[in-house]
């Protein structure tokens, strides 16, 4: 509560004060990474004997835009994400592994808004088509809006937080022409979907 607190107040100052800008004509180019484990309680196992003991997920998804406007990028996004977990059958003493590994990639616009010439809050919107290749048949569309901060350690390099923000998600799998499944939610994340990177500003 206090980091959003603290958030919501830096927020409220920029809207009244603005010292910077990024120029029309700027190249973005920069990335994210993440890292997320999770792992099963005593107690988890203990009350579903099959259960999922482990999981792992790693992403990094680079991206690069062209300032159309002062302060506003247009640009496209690839993802890279592999997920591997580990399930326990209690009853047949057995681990199963398993991975996964998909690639996302589409259209994204950013707008930034400076609360000091070092800090910029920004916007960002985006909208994937994602393949699943342990799952050949399966295939996403994803849409995504987040906010996030960028701290400037100089005019041409920025150090980036991005929270999770709200996501739309819809899948399908087709095995073959006979058989067809869908799958569609509505996802909001916050600080644990934040993810971390850096960007260069290329004519800035």
């Amino acid at each position: 509560m206090k980091i959003i607190g603290f958030l919501v107040l830096l927020l409220t100052f920029g809207c009244f004060t603005s010292f910077g800008q990024i120029n029309k004509g700027t190249l973005l180019l920069g990335g994210t990474v993440s890292f997320a484990k999770n792992d099963a309680s005593k107690e988890d196992l203990l009350y579903n004997p099959n259960k999922q003991i482990e999981y792992k997920k790693f992403k990094l998804g680079p991206r690069g835009a062209y300032f159309l406007k002062n302060n506003f990028a247009l640009g496209v996004l690839v993802n890279y994400q592999h997920n591997k977990t580990r399930s326990l059958d209690v009853e047949q003493g057995i681990i199963s592994e398993g991975q996964s590994q998909t690639l996302e990639a589409g259209p994204f616009v950013r707008y930034y808004h400076f609360a000091t010439p070092e800090l910029a809050f920004f916007g960002q919107a985006s909208a994937t088509y994602s393949h699943n290749y342990r799952l050949k048949d399966y295939y996403g569309i994803n849409a995504n809006l987040a906010p996030g901060l960028t701290y400037f350690i100089s005019s041409k390099v920025g150090l980036e937080l991005t929270i999770g923000g709200l996501s739309y998600n819809h899948g399908v799998y087709k095995p073959d022409e006979n058989n067809k499944s869908t799958n569609s939610f509505i996802e909001a994340r916050f600080m644990n979907g934040s993810q971390i990177g850096a960007s260069f500003y290329l004519s800035r």
